[in-house]
């Protein structure tokens, strides 16, 4: 009896999992241009970030295996100084095009202003309306981006929700000394991306996206 509820458990357990979270994101990590023979960190960070892209519920919405938004993030890093790394991060989403087989590219970008803290084996916590650190900043950030464009794409500004919570991480890193999220620093970065998603005036690619699709 003991053995026949453990597997129940287990079994629910699993169908709670392959029906709940939204996004199937693969992520590489590329340190050839750092020196130092200690490449064991490269590949935890690697695979925290996968846990906290995949893992982590990022609506209240329910989603089956198959409906999972599919992404990839590769980071390049180029420099590091202890807990300090510095590099690149490119985020590509892709999705179905109705009633066909193939796959078209809603975004690629790659944000230059990768610059995080991070010791082998942390946590990546992360608390919505809470900042507590740049690189649960930035996935989190990317991570409501991604679920806002192919939520475009199934109902007309249908990804208004998950903009807006992209929306209130700029906010919290204002603060911050954290590169990347200010509207002076840069023309293409993580603000203005966001600002020409939500902006009025591009109201209209919004609306050819969910047309297209």
């Amino acid at each position: 009896m003991k053995k026949l509820f453990f597997v129940l458990i287990v079994n629910i357990v699993f169908i709670f999992n392959s029906f709940s979270q939204e996004l199937n994101c693969n992520v590489q990590v590329v340190s050839d241009k750092i020196p130092g023979s200690d490449k064991k960190i490269y590949e935890t960070l690697r695979l925290s970030i996968w846990e906290f892209m995949n893992n982590r519920k990022w609506t209240n919405n329910v989603f089956k295996n198959e409906e999972r938004i599919e992404c990839s993030i590769l980071i390049n890093l180029t420099e590091r100084n202890n807990d300090v790394f510095n590099g690149t991060i490119q985020v590509q989403v892709r999705r179905p095009v109705f009633k066909t087989t193939y796959n078209t590219v809603l975004l690629n970008f790659i944000d230059k202003d990768f610059n995080i803290k991070y010791v082998e084996s942390q946590p990546l916590d992360y608390t919505d309306n809470t900042y507590i650190s740049n690189l649960t900043s930035i996935l989190a950030f990317y991570s409501y981006l991604i679920i806002g464009l192919d939520y475009d794409t199934f109902s007309l500004y249908g990804g208004t929700p998950f903009y807006e919570k992209a929306q209130a991480i700029i906010n919290l890193t204002q603060s911050t000394q954290d590169k990347g999220w200010k509207s002076f620093e840069s023309t293409k970065n993580r603000y203005w991306i966001l600002e020409n998603l939500t902006n009025q005036n591009y109201k209209a690619f919004r609306e050819h996206m969910y047309n297209y699709y």
